[in-house]
């Protein structure tokens, strides 16, 4: 039977015409919405960053591992074609503090691990990059190669907290003032 506006599937058991949409219909939308709710909740619990690899990155569907925790875990590349070298990564709120600028990461016993070659107070936004080695060899060869460059930015910022403690900042304020003798 067609309802004017909604049609109706009906069956007939028993001697009794049953509707069977007002039910489907509802019941649809509610599978729907907790499917929604679900990939939302999922979306909320942890920042989204990504891990660029040199060469492919690795096919395991790996955990996030640092300091022996587990802190996240590997997402499915976007897209077909090719594999990637980029990896996006969903991390825990709490350890998204350990991506930062000097951070990295390494694939080992069946994790990808992320380390610190020294600590940074530059954090990184979410959907920022860190690299990615397939070998803890490769990743102290890139730990070596970086080192000249983590001494220069600690000396640089060393000298500007000294200068600015004693010749003040660059708005024109001195930090200390002068003392009568």
């Amino acid at each position: 039977m067609i309802v004017p506006i909604l049609a109706v599937q009906q069956r007939f058991t028993g001697g009794i015409m049953e509707n069977t949409w007002p039910v489907s219909v509802p019941a649809m939308l509610l599978i729907a919405c907790l499917l929604s709710a679900t990939q939302a909740a999922a979306q909320d619990s942890c920042k989204l960053y990504n891990i660029d690899f040199a060469q492919k990155a690795p096919d395991a569907p790996y955990a996030i591992t640092a300091k022996g925790n587990t802190i996240g875990r590997v997402l499915p590349p976007k897209g077909e074609g090719p594999k990637p070298r980029q990896i996006p990564v969903c991390i825990e709120p709490k350890y998204a503090a350990i991506f930062e600028k000097n951070a990295f990461a390494y694939v080992s016993n069946g994790s990808i691990s992320i380390l610190s070659i020294w600590p940074s107070s530059t954090k990184l936004q979410e959907n920022a990059s860190i690299k990615g080695f397939t070998s803890l060899f490769d990743a102290l060869a890139y730990v070596v190669q970086m080192i000249p460059q983590i001494v220069e930015e600690t000396i640089r910022g060393f000298l500007a907290t000294i200068l600015d403690a004693v010749f003040g900042t660059k708005d024109g304020t001195q930090a200390n003032s002068a003392q009568p003798v």
